[in-house]
């Protein structure tokens, strides 16, 4: 009989097991997630790629709560609390928030000075592949011009 009562014990205890490691599994990974903060009185580029020259998708004022998604060298993979998804350099991060007292007009108008900064380069960065684009399309109409007048001049 006791025999029967451990078994029976032991069968309960590791299907419990079971279900607990199961459960565990799927545990939300957000849980584990490093959580990091953009440093002391900055705004910052979240960029499309791992450089600094990259499209901005973003700018991301002193505060922000990040979410590390990679670490890959120097660049950290992000997502803001908006979902946006992008690389920011590792200096720009630290794992305590940060202070914010600075509610000054001054330093709002910092802000929002280095903010249209960032925009300001993003477009930039835009309007140079905008240039190379047309480049090309004009080097091909050239070429078609060029072939066309050539024809012509063949039957004159």
């Amino acid at each position: 009989m006791k025999f029967i009562f451990s078994t029976i014990f032991i069968n309960v205890n590791s299907r419990n097991l079971f279900l607990i490691f199961i459960l565990l599994a799927f545990l939300p990974i957000k849980l584990l997630a490093e959580t990091v903060y953009i440093t002391d009185s900055v705004l910052v580029g979240l960029h499309e790629e791992k450089s600094i020259d990259s499209a901005i998708l973003k700018v991301l004022p002193t505060g922000t709560v990040l979410e590390v998604i990679k670490r890959d060298n120097d660049f950290v993979h992000v997502r803001d609390p908006k979902g946006v998804t992008g690389w920011i350099s590792n200096n720009y991060l630290m794992t305590n928030e940060p202070n914010n007292n600075e509610n000054t007009d001054a330093s709002i108008t910092q802000s929002r000075i280095r903010e249209l900064e960032a925009e300001l380069q993003n477009t930039k960065l835009k309007q140079a592949k905008l240039d190379q684009q047309n480049e090309q399309i004009i080097d091909t109409d050239l070429v078609k011009l060029k072939t066309e007048n050539d024809k012509l001049n063949q039957q004159i």
